[in-house]
């Protein structure tokens, strides 16, 4: 999950060009969720190849979820979801 997060607040950082940000994260009875999220740009896919797709890869390899909000001009919001085994 950590990884994950830094690669989020990484692309966050290249990409966005937001004014402000912030990560969540809460463990619940069984999984834990983290969220990043910005009031950048906008607009981010999950293409494949892409890194945000990779990254929910890497989530889904362990049972996890990846979920990505991104309206062009509203920010992004990436929320993941790994269970706690």
């Amino acid at each position: 999950m950590w990884y994950v997060c830094a690669e989020a607040v990484a692309n966050l950082v290249k990409h966005s060009h937001a004014d402000g940000a912030a990560i969540r994260v809460e463990v619940r009875r069984d999984d834990v969720v983290a969220e990043v999220t910005d009031d950048g740009l906008g607009g981010a896919r999950l293409d494949p190849g892409g890194g945000l797709a990779g990254l929910r890869d890497r989530l889904t390899a362990v049972g996890g979820t990846l979920t990505l909000i991104s309206p062009r001009g509203e920010g992004t919001s990436v929320r993941m979801t790994v269970p706690l085994r």
